[in-house]
């Protein structure tokens, strides 16, 4: 049985920074992609580059390296242990949640205001009620899909902390737990196919996660990828998907999954060399501002796309694109996520959290 092992960060300030800088990068490729395809549907010389969407697959990656990283250590009596699954899930909705209710919340007024700019949003009241609880509902078009439609990665986010939650609650192995978990929904929704839950969470791609929690356990081993060993991982999970196209596959757990993993681990194992990178300062903040940035850039790139494939070229469009949805993301990190999150965490304080396990 794997044991439980005391905390290991990443430097003296307890952050990984390169990790951090990680999830700028894939909130970027999200951005990219939207922006091709936006910009390709206005008739714009560029292609829709959909290989994009490996920027979640690193997103998930990472979530389950960090969630292992940091979740308390439960042990003792029943309640203890409740009660970090508990505080564990309070901590992870003060963080996730105000911001994207915030922004579901300024689509439907938008919706609701200006119909017309609404080419395949309809508000269903059924289906925003879902959208705000995370939980999987069909849209109108009779899609898998929540109102704000980037927000299907929060809603396997959701899913996997409510999951880790309970392994804290039952003490059981954190991996083996998921692992279990996530293969008895796999076979409950290939014999009840029509459940729409089941057939959203009962989806390989959750396996993801598993990968992080994979690489979370080989640090705090202390095993780390020698320095060429790590630009080589990085170099090869990127080419083989960014640059060589590997398909994601009908089990995209085991081929961009473990594209993701290998660049995940690359950049955690190089977090020793970052400590003299010039730019640090402006690699953390863009790290911090990646959720904010993944959120607005959904209504900065179809306001935008209009007016600048008509002064722009396709691939100039882009990059403006990609500018702006920086900017505005990172005014949406100042001025919205970091004092909302803020004033919530002061005031929903909880209590102390204990040491973090892997397992």
């Amino acid at each position: 049985m794997l044991k439980h092992l005391p905390v290991q960060t990443g430097n003296a300030m307890g952050r990984l920074d390169g990790l951090q800088g990680l999830r700028f990068v894939a909130a970027m490729l999200v951005v990219v992609m939207h922006s091709t395809e936006s910009v390709h549907g206005r008739g714009g010389d560029v292609a829709g580059w959909s290989i994009g969407s490996f920027g979640v697959d690193i997103f998930f990656v990472i979530s389950g390296f960090v969630m292992a990283l940091t979740a308390p250590l439960a042990a003792g009596a029943w309640r203890s242990r409740v009660a970090a699954a508990v505080e564990f899930m309070r901590r992870r909705i003060l963080r996730v949640v105000p911001l994207y209710w915030a922004y579901t919340l300024l689509k439907l007024i938008l919706v609701l205001a200006i119909p017309a700019a609404a080419l395949r949003t309809r508000p269903e009241l059924g289906h925003i009620v879902t959208s705000f609880l995370f939980l999987p509902g069909m849209d109108p078009t009779g899609v898998i899909m929540p109102f704000m439609p980037v927000g299907w990665t929060l809603n396997y986010e959701m899913f996997f902390y409510a999951v880790f939650a309970i392994a804290i609650a039952l003490a059981a192995p954190r991996i083996i737990f998921c692992m279990a978990a996530f293969a008895a929904l796999i076979a409950l929704a290939n014999l009840f196919p029509g459940t729409t839950a089941l057939r959203f969470y009962g989806n390989a791609f959750v396996f993801e996660f598993v990968w992080g929690m994979l690489l979370a356990y080989l640090w705090w081993r202390g095993l780390r990828l020698p320095a060429w060993a790590a630009v080589g991982a990085v170099a090869v999970g990127a080419y083989l998907v960014l640059v060589h196209g590997l398909p994601a596959g009908s089990v995209r757990f085991l081929t961009w999954g473990a594209c993701a993993a290998l660049i995940v681990y690359g950049v955690v194992s190089l977090e020793s060399s970052l400590h003299a990178f010039r730019f640090l300062p402006q690699l953390r903040f863009l790290g911090d501002s990646s959720y904010s940035l993944y959120l607005s850039h959904t209504f900065v790139v179809p306001i935008t796309v209009a007016v600048l494939v008509r002064y722009l070229s396709g691939p100039a469009a882009v990059v403006a694109m990609m500018v702006l949805a920086t900017f505005v993301g990172s005014l949406s990190y100042v001025f919205l996520e970091k004092p909302v999150t803020n004033f919530l965490k002061h005031r929903f304080s909880g209590k102390k959290q204990a040491p973090a396990t892997v397992v």
